[in-house]
């Protein structure tokens, strides 16, 4: 070939016509066969009875789940010291779950006052530990808290309803009539509480 010749034109192939409704075979139509569905075996009905037996044992009911998840709840909030926020991430479950079992389910309700109430008494046992060691910090937490009606409280609680005897023989006229006037100022006034 020479350097001003343009090469030779090749012939394009073209792909066969192909059609979803037939194929060609040789220039002839043929027509497509329709998938024949799978052959079913028979079953055996004591396998079948014993599948159905197997797969109902197996399937949990919605509350049985429910149940299962509020023991494994209980158990995690028992180890985890009561703490709310966390115990429900170990859990796997959404704290708004947690306060709707405990204002549904008064048994489960009930269950996490029982755990936190041990966790009190553990916590009230570690502190009459250290008591009973010397430590003298938990001596002055304990008397502040358990020993208030001994007067070992920080916070004084005062009855304000004494009852004080007036000696009005002294009293001018004037003086009586000021402070019947201030009675009843504070008689109207309790009235309308």
């Amino acid at each position: 070939m020479k350097k001003n010749e343009t090469p030779p034109k090749k012939a394009k192939k073209t792909p066969a016509k192909a059609t979803k409704e037939a194929k060609t075979v040789k220039g002839k139509a043929t027509p497509k066969k329709p998938k024949e569905p799978p052959k079913k075996e028979e079953i055996d009905p004591k396998k079948a009875e014993a599948n159905a037996r197997r797969a109902a044992s197996t399937r949990k009911t919605v509350q049985e789940n429910v149940a299962e998840r509020k023991r494994s709840f209980l158990e995690v909030f028992k180890n985890n010291m009561c703490i709310v926020a966390s115990s429900c991430l170990k859990a796997g479950i959404h704290r708004c779950t947690y306060y709707q079992w405990r204002k549904e389910d008064a048994e489960f309700a009930a269950a996490c006052d029982d755990i936190e109430e041990l966790q009190k008494d553990m916590a009230e046992a570690s502190i009459l530990k250290q008591i009973k060691e010397g430590n003298t910090t938990m001596t002055i937490f304990y008397a502040k808290t358990k020993m208030r009606d001994r007067g070992y409280g920080e916070k004084v609680e005062l009855d304000h309803h004494t009852e004080v005897e007036l000696d009005f023989s002294k009293l001018s006229d004037e003086e009586l009539l000021q402070y019947n006037e201030l009675l009843n100022k504070m008689h109207k006034n309790e009235s309308k509480e």
